[in-house]
């Protein structure tokens, strides 16, 4: 049998406010691509429906945007990466921290990030994994009798819609025509508000677990 191993606790400050920008930096990313659709929707509803898409293009021949709806498509895929990478390294942290206080967590630092990128799992193990950290942080000593708390539940749930109807979009895209594209808007934007909602509430989790883990942390190292 294996040696448990051991974890050293560091501070999860500096890389709870990194995840805070980068949440924040990505949801005015959302924000101004939601604009330019709800945009380029103004334009479209003038249109008749089955008239046809040039190819190569997002967008009707007749709508002066393309360009600026471009960079902003872009400008949300580069914030998107951004604050995938600084928010995981918080989970990491903050999953690790947790193994120094208490024993039993079934999930490892390496793989609290990990199960975000595995087909399948990815729909619950990550939502586990964080839940395991969350309730290590508020009370190391009776963690397991404590419930999942509700902001985590209702984030996770937004984070699964928003994905879900980004999917739909991009399927509803497909259709070359006005009407395709009209509908495609209408679900984007839908999509965007729940990538909003879902940052907001992620921002309170971050600060939240961060505040019990430092104070859980300092209570440790005077036992």
């Amino acid at each position: 049998m294996g040696k448990k191993r051991l974890y050293t606790a560091k501070s999860p400050l500096r890389r709870a406010k990194g995840a805070v920008v980068g949440i924040v930096a990505h949801l005015i990313a959302v924000a101004i691509f939601a604009g330019m659709v709800g945009m380029n929707l103004s334009y479209l509803l003038a249109a008749d429906g089955e008239t046809p898409l040039r190819e190569g293009f997002d967008l009707p021949a007749f709508a002066p945007y393309a360009l600026a709806y471009g960079l902003a498509a872009m400008l949300q895929i580069a914030s998107l990466a951004a604050y995938g990478v600084l928010f995981r390294m918080w989970v990491h942290r903050t999953n690790r921290n947790a193994h120094s206080l208490a024993g039993g967590m079934d999930t490892s630092p390496g793989w609290a990030v990990g199960w975000f990128f595995v087909p399948l799992v990815s729909l619950w193990k990550p939502f586990h994994a964080l839940d395991q950290t969350w309730r290590v942080s508020t009370e190391p000593s009776r963690w397991r009798a404590l419930d999942t708390p509700f902001i985590l539940r209702l984030w996770w749930g937004f984070y699964l819609a928003s994905n879900v109807t980004g999917w739909a979009s991009d399927v509803l895209r497909q259709e070359r025509t006005v009407k395709g594209h009209l509908a495609a808007g209408m679900v984007a934007i839908v999509s965007a508000g729940l990538i909003i909602g879902a940052g907001v509430l992620l921002i309170r989790i971050i600060r939240t677990l961060t505040a019990r883990q430092v104070s859980s942390l300092d209570a440790a190292a005077f036992n």
